[in-house]
């Protein structure tokens, strides 16, 4: 976990940040376990700050949803989304959060990390 002045970041296991919602209430160097539904992410085609790079090892269409399997470096992800994108498996692409839905879990306790007052 890192903390930058307000805006708090996640330092992932490979180097990556990802961006936090404001004011929860963490301290510097805590570990954290970062939770997010699958179809919380947007799919960005370019390196962002605010997005975590992927490989598509597989892309299933399911009816009215579309499930992306990927490598994140760091582990296995699984997004779904209501629309179709244009991507296969193998392309590189990067997930951006949706920062509503980001949870976090204090990796000691299993507790989850609320948000301070007013937030």
């Amino acid at each position: 976990m890192v903390l930058n002045g307000s805006a708090t970041s996640l330092r992932l296991k490979d180097g990556s940040l990802l961006a936090l919602p404001a004011g929860l209430r963490v301290t510097d160097g805590q570990q954290v376990v970062y939770a997010i539904r699958p179809e919380q992410v947007n799919v960005v085609h370019e390196a962002r700050d605010d997005a975590l790079a992927a490989k598509v090892t597989a892309v299933e269409n399911t009816g009215s949803d579309m499930q992306l399997f990927c490598d994140t470096g760091g582990g296995a992800f699984t997004s779904v989304f209501k629309q179709r994108l244009a991507v296969k498996e193998g392309d590189k692409i990067w997930l951006q959060p949706k920062l509503a839905g980001v949870h976090l879990f204090d990796a000691q306790s299993g507790q989850r990390i609320a948000c301070r007052e007013g937030n």
